[in-house]
């Protein structure tokens, strides 16, 4: 029976003989057959000729065949896919959870992150760009069009980038069309702005005014001015004095410009002085006469982080700016220390309860941070992070002096050994975070005293993360094995391992250190006993997760 698409009929295999040996042994040499051979010859060849183009015709024959089917598979495809369109879950997905995907695709383009890697601040988040959302959001059908029209927090964050003023004048004029359509869109939803230049902004420049004369919105707001930037941060700053009621967090990268005003200049920026909301503070660079020529509502502010690494020392803090912030909360330095430090008075702070520090490199002033920590009053501070390359001198009584009250701390290791007198002084901890090679301390947070069968060290840890600093950190897979297992309850209707002391709940391990798979199956034995283990890449020092801004 013929094939109903191609028309052949299955055949067995043609049976075409070999050459014989005879053949074959005269093929490999010049010598011509003798006339009696050549006709039997004649006649095998014509045969295989004949079957070889009967075997080329049903080739040709298929690959037409094959042609036509892969067209029809083809069409059948574009066919389902226009069925798989229509049938889609996202058309039947609620226009509730539409949002929130936009929203999600908003803050993967980086518009939402202040601090994507390492507490650096992004700046160059340009929310003109119609290449991203949520502008290519509103172009993709009716409905999405319709959607992201309606959720105004899309349109909600400005992120200016100022184009070269010699560009041609209508990118500029586009721009600033694109920017009043957006913020039309924003409607009434507080907004978070960015303004970021390479070049002079001058106080009448159209993207500036536009965005000024919608300050009353403005909740977030941060500023990266490169090029004459006091005196754009003064054009900024005259447009908007008395008319920001909103603005909840400012932050500002001023490089140096702040550091190098003669004392005697008495140039004032003086736009953010009446800002009722104002509580969090950034500076990104020097903050000498940073409180002589910024002139906020000092006592509102609760969060203060700068950071300046690799500017000059000499510059980089205005200690004074601190006594200005009776009811700060949060404080975070991350710079190269000055020497001004020693001959500064005291400061009390007694609402803060978060300090972190972080000094890089061999910094030549560490005895200023040290001097810092003795002149800091701290009666409710919590939670601790010192990032630094060396021993701090006045660290141990600092932490004595902070025992009552102190649950989190996280630590360099400079020195292994010098970790566990440190631990001693602050039984109350319940989290603790080590980065670098730590085997004593490790060791010492498995012991337990002979005679009662206390925990040495932090009976009150329920949290334990360990980092690496360096390539070469190896981690003592038995140790880590004897902390869980010293640490964890018994079972889990058991509160606690020991009378007084009390589970360890968490365990955070760097992906960078290698665990063995029979170390991994131990401590995953221990999940019904409370413990859960994470192996990630940790975040380690920065305020990452509360840091976001938006």
């Amino acid at each position: 029976m013929n094939c109903s698409r191609c028309g052949l009929a299955p055949q067995s295999p043609r049976h075409i003989p070999k050459p014989s040996s005879a053949t074959i042994t005269l093929s490999e040499t010049n010598i011509s057959p003798i006339d009696s051979d050549r006709g039997a010859l004649e006649s095998s060849l014509s045969v295989v000729q004949s079957h070889i183009d009967d075997v080329a015709n049903d080739i040709s024959r298929l690959e037409g065949i094959l042609n036509d089917l892969r067209q029809e598979h083809q069409r059948l495809c574009d066919v389902a896919n226009v069925y798989q369109a229509v049938l889609h879950p996202i058309r039947i997905i609620s226009d509730e959870i539409l949002v929130q995907i936009f929203r999600n695709c908003a803050e993967e383009a980086g518009m939402m992150e202040l601090y994507p890697r390492y507490g650096q601040p992004s700046f160059n988040c340009d929310s003109l760009n119609t290449r991203k959302p949520p502008w290519t959001l509103s172009q993709v059908s009716r409905r999405w069009r319709s959607v992201a029209l309606s959720d105004s927090s899309l349109w909600s964050y400005l992120g200016v980038m100022f184009p070269d003023p010699r560009r041609p004048a209508q990118k500029q004029a586009n721009m600033v069309s694109r920017l009043m359509l957006q913020i039309q869109r924003s409607r009434q939803f507080p907004l978070a702005v960015s303004f970021h230049s390479s070049y002079p902004v001058e106080r009448f420049n159209p993207l500036l005014v536009t965005v000024c004369s919608h300050s009353t919105r403005w909740e977030n707001l941060r500023v990266k001015f490169r090029a004459n930037g006091l005196e754009s941060l003064q054009c900024l700053s005259s447009l908007i004095k008395g008319n920001i009621p909103a603005l909840r967090r400012l932050h500002l990268q001023t490089g140096s410009s702040i550091a190098t005003i003669p004392s005697d200049n008495g140039l004032v920026i003086d736009g953010f002085q009446y800002a009722p909301n104002l509580q969090d503070l950034a500076i990104w660079g020097h903050t000498g006469r940073l409180a002589d020529v910024l002139q906020i509502p000092w006592s509102q502010i609760t969060r203060y982080r700068t950071f300046d690494r690799g500017l000059i020392a000499e510059r980089s803090l205005c200690y004074a700016a601190l006594s200005k912030m009776p009811n700060l909360e949060t404080f975070h330095e991350n710079r190269t220390l000055a020497d001004n430090l020693v001959h500064t008075p005291p400061v009390n702070l007694s609402s803060l309860h978060t300090l972190s520090f972080g000094i890089a490199g061999e910094n030549p002033y560490y005895h200023s941070l040290s001097a810092l920590l003795e002149r800091l009053t701290l009666s409710n501070l919590r939670d601790l992070r010192i990032d630094a390359t060396t021993e701090i001198e006045h660290l141990p009584q600092f932490l004595s002096h902070s025992a009552a009250t102190l649950r989190v701390l996280k630590l360099r290791i400079k020195d292994s050994a010098a970790v566990v007198p440190l631990l001693e002084r602050v039984s109350g901890v319940e989290h603790l975070a080590l980065r670098g090679s730590s085997p004593e301390a490790v060791s010492a947070l498995a012991e337990r005293e002979g005679t009662s069968g206390r925990l040495r060290l932090l009976p009150r840890l329920q949290r334990l993360a360990l980092w690496t600093l360096r390539s070469t950190d190896v981690l003592d897979e038995n140790l880590i094995l004897a902390v869980a297992q010293s640490r964890v309850g018994t079972d889990p209707s058991t509160p606690t391992p020991g009378v007084g002391d009390y589970c360890l709940r968490y365990l955070e391990i760097d992906d960078k250190f290698t665990l063995g798979s029979h170390t991994l199956e131990s401590l995953q034995a221990l999940k019904p006993r409370g413990l859960r283990v994470q192996q990630s890449s940790c975040g380690w020092f920065f305020l990452s997760a509360e840091e976001q801004w938006k």
